[in-house]
């Protein structure tokens, strides 16, 4: 658990995201549901002052844990910015 924040520290330590987030989907069954969002915005490297487009496309899995919903599971992939 610590080396996994230690590692996202690092990536928001060294971007700038400034994206908007569609939620797609969400779809609940029992303790679990899955959501599907897409992202659009750019990125902006800090070391370097560059910002670029960002465009993705994500998929969460929550459970429910003592009444709350929690993500158990993120994948994302990048977009073509043509779709």
């Amino acid at each position: 658990l610590e080396q996994l924040k230690a590692a996202y520290r690092h990536v928001f330590d060294t971007i700038k995201l400034n994206v908007n987030f569609k939620i797609d989907e969400i779809v609940p069954s029992g303790e679990y549901a899955y959501a599907m969002t897409s992202s659009d915005g750019e990125v902006t490297l800090l070391s370097k002052g560059v910002t670029v487009p960002e465009k993705n496309r994500e998929l969460f899995v929550l459970k429910k844990v003592d009444g709350d919903w929690k993500i158990a599971r993120y994948m994302f992939n990048k977009s073509s910015r043509s779709q």
